[in-house]
């Protein structure tokens, strides 16, 4: 039930952010038109009207893609291509991390209402420490895919050809690295997630300990955790298979049907980022109600040891809180005082006084008599 709560609250908060959805789309966007102007001057200066494109539109065909490739016009645009995209992949890789502490901050807060003023001081806030976080399970992540490497280079017998018996070996290797790698990929995702979330809602700077008990919550509820995880994949997984079974349909030979595509891919956009937001904000709700439950604990704990010691110190004495009200002091003040302060000196009349006391308490209640004044 815990996995469902989260799951349906994760759809919940992403409707209430709809302003900071629309935000991350036309960021995308302007951020495509900075990479497409440029690229489509540079296609239209080295092709010009060339039938090749005309000939892409048709569907893909890996005879004519690789004529494509092949021109030598091509191969000059590849070039200038790939020196811009590194340093633009950089800046957008820089500016996700930057905008994600402003999300992180919004499910963190999410009864409130949403203002930008907030959102843009969450990203400056948590900028630098998510940046540090994400450097961290990259290293992570490259040691995952470099031991995937080495168990698919140990089946294929050292990626030796002649020692292969044909190329099934390969794929026979494929189909026990690919499952493998992308099972403890998944789960390093997910810790990252968490990691993020935790790091926003503790706010600290020392990034180790969050990194190391990021791990502890996954894995002590990893039985809620990954469910919901594989639930996230699932709606990505029909996003997409939705996506991908329209755009089959449409044939974009046309400017009508390069419109549809256009739109199509838009709406993939949308629902993309839309999909990467309620990842997060049911991952938040459900580290909330663990956080919840621990904190819960630690309360009861704390209350118990407190009460043992209170116990220790004064045994026989009940806290206060724990006394039916009305029911009469079981020990006089003096004597209390005396187990609170151990060095405290009574004269000889208050260790009588003590003694008959305790006498009184002894005997039934018909045979207690009146004190007498001394």
């Amino acid at each position: 039930m815990t996995v469902l709560t989260a799951f349906g609250k994760g759809l919940i908060l992403l409707f209430r952010s709809l302003r900071m959805w629309l935000l991350f789309y036309l960021i995308n966007v302007g951020l495509a038109l900075i990479v497409a102007a440029p690229l489509h001057d540079l296609i239209q200066s080295k092709l010009g009207r060339s039938m090749v494109l005309e000939d892409l539109l048709e569907g893909f065909d890996y005879s004519v893609f690789r004529d494509f490739l092949n021109l030598d016009q091509v191969k000059g645009a590849i070039t200038t291509i790939n020196n811009q995209s590194v340093g633009m992949l950089l800046f957008f890789f820089v500016l996700s991390i930057f905008l994600m502490g402003g999300v992180l901050q919004r499910f963190k807060e999410h009864d409130q209402r949403f203002r930008f003023s907030h959102y843009w001081a969450g990203c400056s806030r948590y900028f630098w420490r998510l940046l540090r976080l994400t450097i961290y399970f990259s290293m992570v992540h490259a040691v995952v895919l470099g031991l995937a490497l080495m168990l698919f280079f140990v089946l294929v017998g050292g990626g030796n050809l002649e020692s292969l018996s044909s190329e099934a070996e390969y794929f026979w290797a494929l189909q026990i690295v690919l499952p493998v790698y992308a099972l403890l990929a998944s789960v390093f995702f997910m810790v990252q997630d968490y990691a993020k979330i935790h790091l926003v809602h503790k706010d600290r700077s020392w990034l180790f300990g969050t990194f190391w008990e990021s791990f502890y919550i996954v894995f002590s509820n990893f039985l809620r955790t990954y469910p919901l995880y594989l639930l996230q994949a699932l709606v990505f997984v029909g996003l997409f298979a939705a996506y991908w079974y329209v755009d089959q349909q449409i044939q974009a030979i046309d400017a009508r049907g390069v419109a549809l595509s256009f739109a199509l891919g838009q709406a993939f956009v949308l629902a993309r980022i839309g999909s990467k937001f309620f990842n997060l904000a049911s991952a938040t709700h459900l580290y909330q109600i663990i956080r919840g439950e621990k904190d819960k604990e630690e309360a009861v704990l704390s209350v118990h040891l407190g009460d043992q010691v209170k116990e220790e110190s004064m045994p026989g004495i009940l806290p206060k809180e724990d006394v039916p009200e009305g029911t009469p002091p079981i020990v006089s003040d003096k004597e209390i005082a005396a187990r609170e302060n151990p060095s405290t000196v009574f004269d000889e009349e208050d260790i009588e006084i003590i003694e008959e006391e305790q006498q009184q308490k002894d005997l039934p209640s018909d045979d207690k008599k009146e004190p007498t004044d001394s």
